[in-house]
């Protein structure tokens, strides 16, 4: 059985598309002022890395002077082969006047991009977070306060959808939430948790606890 949310009532991953787009847009940056020659370049058929960064730290700044985004990693590195961009410990600290600051971490992530060759049956760019992933808006403390970690994440930044089918912790200040599997639609606002569901929600009122539980039949 699965549990399907709106957005506004279960803030829990606002932000989290938006952080996809931001990824695609860094690594279409490095990418491009990074990757010389054609699509028949030799080099494609290295199995080692065919170029790569260290310690990569890219803030982009808005007109009024203030950080948009921040996005830092021990390494990023192009793989020929396969036509992906790796990066090990990717930081992304996202800024925005109508919100909280949001923070997304993980161990690995692995970037697709689409392409127009006839060849590429890459349709929509992806964005593959492994390890420890944790998505964080505003201090615990603070009512807009969100947190999603899991052990895999999907990006869709075309679609601004979110999908993983691994066990999920999502944190409110009233709500606790756990699952196996999960996808967010940024378009239909809508989130919907897959199976073994378990949704804590403490009331307003302090007096009491309300929990919800959901496993699959």
């Amino acid at each position: 059985m699965s549990i399907s949310l709106t957005a506004d009532r279960f803030k829990t991953w606002t932000g989290i598309a938006l952080l996809a787009a931001i990824t695609m847009g860094v690594i279409w940056y490095w990418h491009s002022v990074t990757h010389f020659g054609s699509g028949d370049d030799p080099s494609r058929q290295r199995k080692e890395p065919d170029y790569y960064i260290e310690r990569f730290n890219y803030i982009k700044i808005s007109n009024n002077g203030k950080a948009n985004y921040h996005v830092t990693g021990d390494r990023l590195q192009h793989l020929p082969v396969t036509d992906q961009i790796e990066i090990f410990q990717p930081l992304i600290h996202s800024y925005d006047a109508r919100r909280e600051p949001v923070t997304l971490r993980a161990d690995r992530a692995l970037v697709e991009q689409k392409s127009a060759a006839e060849n590429n049956t890459r349709q929509e760019d992806k964005v593959h977070l492994h390890g420890d992933v944790r998505v964080v808006q505003a201090e615990p403390a603070h009512p807009e306060f969100m947190q999603l970690t899991t052990s895999y994440l999907m990006l869709l930044p075309d679609t601004d959808k979110v999908i993983t089918d691994q066990a999920v912790e999502l944190l409110t200040p009233r709500v606790r939430a756990t699952a196996v599997g999960l996808e967010a639609d940024q378009i239909t606002q809508q989130l919907q948790l897959r199976s073994q569901v378990k949704v804590h929600v403490q009331p307003r009122s302090l007096s009491r606890t309300a929990t919800t539980s959901r496993n699959p039949s």
